[in-house]
C-alpha cells in the first residue's frame, strides 16, 4: 500500500504493483465490495463510520504474512 485518499464516496488504496485478482474472496475478507483499477482497490464510504472497519481489513488482507 502506498496511498489512501478518500472522495465522498469512496476509499481508495493505491498500490506499488497489481491489486489481487480474486476481488470476490478480497470482498469476501472485507465484508465490503472490492473495485479493482489498474493499481488501486476502491470500497464505498456508505454511511457512518463502517468504512473504516472495511479498510481496516483491506489493508490487513494486502499486507503479506511474517
Amino acid at each position: 500500500v502506498t496511498q489512501v485518499s478518500a472522495t465522498p464516496s469512496e476509499v481508495v488504496v493505491k498500490l506499488r504493483g497489481r491489486p489481487p485478482t480474486d476481488l470476490a474472496r478480497l470482498s469476501r475478507d472485507v465484508g465490503a465490495t472490492v473495485r479493482a483499477g489498474s493499481n488501486q482497490l476502491r470500497i464505498s464510504r456508505g454511511r457512518g463510520q463502517g468504512w473504516i472497519v472495511a479498510l481496516q481489513a483491506l489493508v490487513d488482507a494486502l499486507v503479506p504474512a511474517a
